[in-house]
Formats: C-alpha cells, structure tokens, sequence
C-alpha cells in the first residue's frame, strides 16, 4: 500500500533532542480556602479527591485517544468519557460531553 502512494518507511527510530518540563502547580479552592497543589510523587500524579478547581475553564473541544485494547475495553469506552465529565463537573470543570471526534476502531 505505501508503494501506491510512494512512501518509504525507515526502519530508524526518530531522533529528537528533548526536555522534561516539571509539572505544573494547581490551585484548588475548597470551602473558601486556597490551596497550591505540587505533584510529590514521583508518577507526577495529582490527589484530587475532595477538590474543586480555583478557578474552572470550560473545555469545548477535545478527544482521547485509545491504541488498541479488547473489543470488552472498546465497548467500555463510552462509559468513561461519561465518567470523565461528570468528574470534571464535579472538580468545577465544564467538559463536553462529547469528542470532537467519534470513537472509531480499526480491525484487530
């Protein structure tokens, strides 16, 4: 297929000269007070449970991306984007509901 729309395809990884950006600090507002929230652990990983944004943007456009997975984990993928915006909602964080771009799966 690649010779019906001439490409060639290296065998050779990319080689790229990069950096590892620290994470970001969040400011999360709860009950009144305002708090600073650093990533300790070393997964960069924030504890959100029992939080709310400071301040909520609102995220219109969006999309997620799966590579592979069972047909079981496939199905199951509807289901957490609804999780995901409720729980956005929840952190003060108006989501859309829906991707930009529908879910679509190639053959296995």
């Amino acid at each position: 297929m690649a010779k019906d729309f001439k490409l060639h395809i290296s065998r050779d990884m990319t080689r790229f000269t990069g950096r590892v950006l620290q994470p970001p600090k969040l400011k999360l507002g709860d009950a009144g007070q305002v708090t600073d929230l650093i990533p300790t652990r070393h997964d960069c990983q924030w504890n959100l449970l029992e939080s709310h944004v400071l301040q909520g943007a609102r995220i219109e456009r969006w999309d997620i991306i799966s590579f592979g997975g069972t047909p079981e984990q496939r199905s199951s993928l509807p289901k957490f984007i609804i999780q995901l915006a409720h729980r956005c909602q929840q952190l003060g964080v108006a989501l859309n509901k829906v991707p930009t771009v529908a879910p679509q799966f190639g053959p296995m």
